[in-house]
């Protein structure tokens, strides 16, 4: 299956931030690469508890990360 890519902003202290999610699949997994202007591109994923994380070292914010992961979910829906 190809990439599919979403592309939203979302606003976040006062700024808007240009987001774009990569969703790849491979075999029977998915993953969603985020990349955001200034930042490395890092993976998130849903939680155990049902919230967007990430184990890559960014040093973004928590409640960032969980505002990307909230905006593109809706926009799957």
């Amino acid at each position: 299956m190809e990439d599919i890519i979403y592309n939203f902003t979302v606003s976040y202290e006062g700024e808007e931030i240009q987001v774009r999610i990569t969703e790849t699949e491979t075999d029977e997994e998915v993953f969603f690469y985020v990349e955001i202007p200034g930042e490395e591109k890092f993976e998130i994923f849903l939680s155990e508890d049902d919230e967007w994380v990430t184990n890559d070292e960014n040093g973004l914010e928590e409640d960032l990360i969980l505002l990307i992961g909230d905006k593109f979910e809706s926009l799957q829906s």
